[in-house]
Formats: C-alpha cells, sequence, structure tokens
C-alpha cells in the first residue's frame, strides 16, 4: 500500500525551499473538441419525424431543453436500426404527450401505421 502512494506522490524538489514545477496538459485543438456538424435529418424519415416530436414534447414539459432531449435521433440516424429505434422513441414522447389534457398530440408523433 505505501509503495502505491509513493509512487503516485509527485518528486519532492531536490533543494530546500524549491517548488516543483508543475505542468498543466496543453487544452485541445479546436478540431479535437466537437465533431464535425452533422447533416440535418430527412424530414420525412422516421429519425426526423422523432426529432420534430421531441421538439414538441420538449416545448410543452418544464425543464427540458431541446439540444440536449432530442439529440438522440440523430445519433442514431445513421445506425442499422436507427429508424427502429427511432420509431421506438416518437411512441415514448407521443405517450408523454397524450397525458396533457388540453393538448393535440403532432402529426410529427404519429405512429407510422397511423400516417
Amino acid at each position: 500500500m505505501a509503495f502505491a502512494i509513493a509512487c503516485s506522490m509527485p518528486p519532492e524538489p531536490s533543494e530546500r525551499g524549491a517548488r516543483a514545477e508543475v505542468v498543466a496538459p496543453r487544452p485541445p485543438e479546436p478540431s479535437e473538441r466537437a465533431e464535425a456538424p452533422r447533416a440535418p435529418l430527412d424530414p420525412d424519415s422516421p429519425c426526423g419525424r422523432a426529432e420534430r416530436c421531441c421538439a414538441a414534447f420538449a416545448a410543452v414539459t418544464p425543464h427540458v431543453r431541446v439540444e440536449v432531449a432530442c439529440a438522440e435521433p440523430a445519433e442514431v440516424a445513421d445506425l442499422a436500426d436507427g429508424a427502429a429505434r427511432c420509431e421506438r422513441m416518437v411512441i415514448g414522447w407521443r405517450a408523454a404527450l397524450e397525458r396533457h389534457a388540453d393538448l393535440e398530440v403532432p402529426e410529427d408523433c404519429a405512429s407510422a401505421r397511423r400516417r
């Protein structure tokens, strides 16, 4: 145990009163920080509908930010099962919207079978 602690501690300065130099890691370059922007989703695709349905859900739900809550359709759109995942998202958001008594569920949240 003492070995692990001693090895993880910074080396002591060689001269009395001298300070050990701490080198901060370099910040990432802008190209390393963020991914390239994605192309917009096809509005007629299941993921395009899911994105708009989520935006309708976020608009009526307190403390839900569109840019956070509605990022998933774009993240899964290019996967092999992306369309099926987006349809399941629509089902979930539609169920949440249907709980609002005074709200009409948008067409974008209709099931693919109902359209």
